[in-house]
């Protein structure tokens, strides 16, 4: 995993402690590579109103930072369902904190 989205990820986890953060998606530059932007899911234990709202005034990063986040219980039911949203991301997304 690339430095910056380390430092993303340990902002992330030091401020909401999430149960899991998982990539899945994003874009780099044409000309040299560098990370332009990141598609990250996050399940928290409980309550995710106001998760995506703090943690966009926190982080920091020179690339764009999208999120997606889901409580426990939801991303559960939802793993179950072959035809959601979750189930791709659990399927092709990349673990980078936690357990999904």
């Amino acid at each position: 995993m690339e430095s910056c989205l380390q430092t993303v990820c340990a902002a992330i986890v030091a401020a909401e402690e999430p149960q899991a953060i998982l990539l899945y998606g994003w874009k780099r530059s044409p000309i040299d590579e560098t990370l332009r932007e990141v598609n990250l899911c996050l399940v928290v234990k409980a309550n995710a109103k106001g998760v995506e709202h703090r943690l966009y005034r926190k982080l920091e990063a020179d690339f764009a930072v999208n999120l997606l986040v889901y409580t426990a219980d939801d991303w559960a039911r939802l793993s179950k369902d072959a035809t959601s949203y979750v189930a791709g991301i659990r399927q092709k997304g990349v673990l980078l904190y936690g357990k999904a």
